[in-house]
C-alpha cells in the first residue's frame, strides 16, 4: 500500500522545527546536546534521529530517539518517531507499543492516528485501521482530512470492500479534488460497477491533469473495449506498449486479458 515513508519523515521533521545538528567527534560516543531545556533537547534528538534514519544509520537513529524520550518521555513526536523506527526495522510489537503511547499522550493528533491506521492496514487489521482513519478525520485540529480518506479507501480496497473504498475516494476528492490516486481509484471502481460513463469522465480528468500511467492507459483500453470503440482501444493499447512495455497492464493488453 500506501503509504509513504518520506512523507512521514517530512511531517515529523516539520514538527520538530528548525534544529542545529550537534557535531559528533566520535559517532560511537555521541556527546550530549547543549540544550538544558528538556523539551528542546528532546526535539533536537528527534530531529537528529530522523536525519540518521533518512541516511539509513539506524543505530544512531535509535540512540537519538532513546535520548529524546529520556529528556521528555511524554513528547508525542519522540514516541511517534520511535514507533516509525520500530516499524522500519520490522519490530512490529514495539512499533505498535509506541503508536499507542503516542495516542495516549495526544488522542486528538490526527497525524498519529492516520499513520497508525496505515500501520494497521499493512498488518491486514482492516477494521482497526479504519477506526484510526475515522478518528483522524474527526479531529477538529487535523487538516489533512483528504489524506486519511484516501488511505481509508486504499485500505478498504485492499480488504476487497469496493463499496466502502468508493465512498472514501469520493470524500477524499470532495476535500481535495487534486488527488490522482483517489481519482484513478474511483474511476477503476466505477468501471467495475459497469458505470462506464462515470468511469470515463473520471479517467478523462485524471489524464488531463496527470497524463498517462500504466493503470490509466489500461483502464482506457478496458473502457474502449466495453464500448466497442476499436480505434480508442488501439490508441490506449499503443500508449501502454510504447510507454509502459514491461508492466503487467501492457502484458494483459497484448494477451487481450480484459478483466
Amino acid at each position: 500500500m500506501l503509504f509513504r515513508v518520506i512523507a512521514l519523515l517530512i511531517s515529523l521533521a516539520a514538527l520538530t522545527g528548525c534544529v542545529t545538528e550537534t557535531v559528533y567527534p566520535d559517532r560511537d560516543n555521541p556527546t550530549e546536546p547543549s540544550d538544558v531545556n528538556n523539551v528542546s533537547a528532546s526535539q533536537a534528538r528527534v530531529a537528529l534521529g530522523l536525519r540518521y534514519m533518512k541516511d539509513g544509520d539506524y543505530s544512531q537513529a535509535k540512540f537519538n530517539l532513546v535520548k529524546a524520550l529520556e529528556h521528555s518521555p511524554n513528547n508525542v513526536e519522540a514516541n511517534y518517531a520511535m514507533a516509525y523506527y520500530y516499524q522500519v526495522v520490522k519490530e512490529t510489537d514495539r512499533a505498535e507499543e509506541y503508536y499507542q503511547r503516542s495516542i495516549r499522550i495526544a488522542p486528538g493528533d490526527g497525524d498519529v492516528r492516520n499513520t497508525y491506521g496505515v500501520f494497521l492496514c499493512d498488518l491486514k487489521r482492516f477494521d482497526e485501521a479504519n477506526e484510526q482513519f475515522m478518528e483522524a478525520v474527526a479531529s477538529p485540529s487535523y487538516f489533512k482530512v483528504a489524506d486519511s480518506y484516501e488511505n481509508a479507501a486504499l485500505c478498504a480496497r485492499q480488504n476487497k470492500n469496493d463499496a466502502l473504498a468508493a465512498e472514501y475516494f469520493e470524500k477524499a476528492l470532495t476535500h481535495n479534488p487534486n488527488r490522482p490516486k483517489s481519482l484513478l481509484g474511483l474511476a477503476e471502481l466505477r468501471y467495475a460497477e459497469n458505470d462506464l460513463k462515470s468511469s470515463e469522465l473520471l479517467l478523462d480528468k485524471y489524464i488531463n491533469r496527470y497524463s498517462y500511467s500504466a493503470r490509466s492507459a489500461y483502464l482506457g483500453v478496458l473502457l474502449s473495449h466495453a464500448k466497442g470503440d476499436v480505434v480508442a482501444e488501439k490508441k490506449y493499447g499503443g500508449i501502454l506498449t510504447a510507454k509502459f512495455p514491461a508492466t503487467e497492464q501492457a502484458k494483459k493488453y497484448v494477451l487481450r486479458e480484459y478483466r
